[in-house]
């Protein structure tokens, strides 16, 4: 039978390492109940969900991206799986009010169950990824553009 202080410790151990794994994580990481109450969050998700959230409170994750993605309530509701993934890199596109001209900010999330009560939501800015495929996408346009109006003849010339 293992030391019960030694084994404390051991737990101690383990709950730091997840916390130190929750805090460094790169990508914000959420749990949160059936209902989208917050049980645990870290700070990444934090830093990402605020500047979405109406009110300024992540008590609940459905109420605080009700503005940008009320459709994940839903999602959630309608998910009759006990577990798996209710949706993977679902965009939520917002701008945010400190920065009005700039870009929209783009967040993906994924929800998954865990179990019947429980959700976990992994979410990640891809606001970079969003906005350089949206000028792909222009320049596409551009191109099919020039080619569409363009003389019956168009030559590529190389070096």
């Amino acid at each position: 039978m293992p030391d019960s202080a030694s084994h404390r410790e051991d737990l101690a151990a383990d709950y730091e390492a997840l916390l130190d794994f929750m805090y460094q994580a790169p990508v914000g990481l959420v749990q949160v109940g059936a209902d989208g109450t917050v049980q645990m969050l870290n700070p990444m998700a934090a830093r990402l969900l605020l500047p979405v959230s109406r009110n300024g409170r992540l008590a609940n994750l459905f109420d605080a991206l009700e503005g940008a993605a009320p459709e994940l309530r839903g999602l959630v509701a309608n998910f009759p799986a006990p577990s798996g993934t209710i949706c993977q890199d679902h965009r939520i596109t917002f701008t945010s009010e400190q920065a009005l001209a700039a870009e929209p900010h783009v967040l993906s999330i994924s929800l998954l169950r865990l179990f019947p009560a429980r959700l976990m939501a992994v979410i990640q800015d891809v606001s970079t990824a969003a906005a350089n495929e949206r000028r792909l996408r222009e320049s596409e346009l551009f191109a099919n553009r020039i080619i569409d109006t363009a003389p019956d003849t168009i030559i590529v010339v190389d070096a």
